[in-house]
């Protein structure tokens, strides 16, 4: 949950050395005027609240700082059944928020999602017999990569923290991470309000 490969750029989970103006925080604190200018967190939304009212917040010209000496305690999920649901949800808030309000997302916010219709075009290429061969394996270019950086990346964090146990359980959770992700923000794009 603090690795880029895992969460994103998202300076409040991969850590920051110095305050730096970041596009979100996670459990912000903010001056009553801000609200007053801005309006409050939006109700409708179960989750992405913070991202929908942090884009308002910039777009109305504000700053966001991130502020390294405060702490805040997060406790991810401890089963893999607990982070897919997790990540699933917030994945279907992020694009089922555009059915309420105009700017619930930006651009980053949608890499799982574009991750996982590849995953379900590449399945049903790979299906169709008429396709050539050489095609076919060009489409798995891109997750031959992906799967690639996922074994890198969990192996540089086993021998971060010399234990290579926790090599498998960092591997599994980057795919429930980005594929329970992705697979929520398609469910929220085709789900009516």
């Amino acid at each position: 949950m603090k690795h880029p490969f895992g969460v994103g750029g998202a300076k409040y989970r991969t850590g920051a050395q110095k305050n730096e103006y970041v596009d979100t925080v996670a459990y912000g604190i903010y001056k009553k005027e801000i609200f007053e200018k801005v309006g409050l967190f939006d109700k409708r939304l179960i989750r992405n609240q913070d991202i929908e009212f942090n884009i308002r917040l910039k777009d109305a010209g504000y700053k966001i700082m991130l502020v390294p000496q405060a702490r805040a305690y997060y406790f991810a999920r401890d089963t893999f059944k607990g982070l897919w649901q997790n990540n699933f949800s917030n994945g279907f808030w992020v694009t089922h928020s555009r059915k309420y309000v105009k700017k619930a997302y930006k651009l980053r916010h949608l890499i799982p999602l574009f991750f996982v219709i590849y995953l379900l075009i590449l399945a049903v290429t790979l299906s169709i017999l008429v396709i050539p061969t050489f095609f076919k394996l060009l489409g798995l270019v891109p997750l031959s990569l992906y799967l690639a950086m996922v074994t890198i990346f969990s192996a540089s964090v086993s021998t971060k923290h010399n234990d290579n146990s926790i090599f498998f359980y960092t591997l599994t959770s980057f795919l429930i991470l980005h594929i329970s992700y992705g697979t929520g923000s398609l469910v929220g794009l085709v789900k009516k309000a």
